[in-house]
C-alpha cells in the first residue's frame, strides 16, 4: 500500500510540472516538489518501518477442561430393622353380620393365638 501511495505521488510530481500555469513562472513545480519531499520526508521519520515475521506455525494440543465434582454429601444410614416374632394370644371379637330387611346383629368369633412378625 505505501509503495501504491509513492508512485502516486511521483507520478503526480512529474506530470504536475508540465501542466504547471505559464505565468508562474515555475514557481509552481518547485513549491509542489518542495512539499512532497517534505511530506515524504515527515513520513518516514513520523512513522518508521516495522516488519513483522511470519508466526511460526506449532501443533498446539489443548488439554482437557477441567472435570468438577460435588463434593461428597454426608450419607445417613439407617440401621436394620430389628425384626422380632410376638405371640398374639387369642382373643373374642365381634363380627357384624346382616340379618335383612335393613337389620345388623353381632356376634362373637374366636380368633386363635399365633406369630406375628413386630418390626418397630
Amino acid at each position: 500500500m505505501r509503495t501504491l501511495i509513492a508512485l502516486c505521488l511521483l507520478a503526480v510530481m512529474v506530470l504536475g510540472l508540465p501542466t504547471a500555469p505559464a505565468e508562474s513562472g515555475g514557481k509552481f513545480g518547485v513549491g509542489f516538489a518542495t512539499g512532497a519531499a517534505t511530506i515524504f520526508f515527515l513520513h518516514h521519520i513520523s512513522h518508521p518501518h516495522v516488519h513483522y515475521h511470519a508466526v511460526p506455525y506449532y501443533r498446539v494440543y489443548y488439554a482437557p477442561p477441567p472435570v468438577y465434582y460435588y463434593a461428597p454429601q454426608p450419607v445417613y444410614y439407617a440401621p436394620a430393622p430389628s425384626c422380632r416374632s410376638v405371640w398374639v394370644e387369642g382373643v373374642w371379637r365381634e363380627v357384624p353380620r346382616d340379618q335383612g330387611g335393613g337389620f345388623t346383629a353381632y356376634y362373637r368369633e374366636w380368633v386363635p393365638g399365633h406369630w406375628q412378625s413386630v418390626c418397630p
